[in-house]
């Protein structure tokens, strides 16, 4: 139905994406074999696929950990890099925040070793 050379017009269009988007936009058109408008065509008439096999529900949780994790040591970072001092209930976080990374590691041996 547009596959037709002589229906497809020359109309420009243009949308913005990251850099590795980009990069996966113009791998998936290669793979393809198609030329990156022809693959950008099909792919907005026909709907985009990302993934082939979506991530595990207990792989998106563990990543969705990783993330609190990440912005506590955050706030810690930024106030030991300030000089202040912690109180008393940002350090019970802190060891709570331990524990749970204790916890993560032991958890990601017994899954890869």
């Amino acid at each position: 139905m547009y596959s037709e050379r002589g229906r497809v017009k020359g109309v420009s269009m243009h949308f913005y994406c990251s850099k590795v988007q980009e990069k996966y936009i113009r791998s998936c058109a290669k793979k393809s074999g198609k030329p990156l408008s022809v693959y950008l065509r099909e792919v907005a008439v026909q709907g985009l696929y990302t993934r082939d096999s979506p991530l595990s529900p207990e792989v998106l949780a563990f990543q969705g950990e990783l993330c609190q994790v990440a912005g506590l040591l955050e706030v810690i970072a930024r106030k030991r890099l300030d000089e202040e001092e912690l109180n008393a209930l940002e350090r019970a976080e802190l060891k709570e925040l331990s524990k749970l990374l204790v916890t993560m590691s032991r958890e990601l041996k017994k899954q890869f070793l």
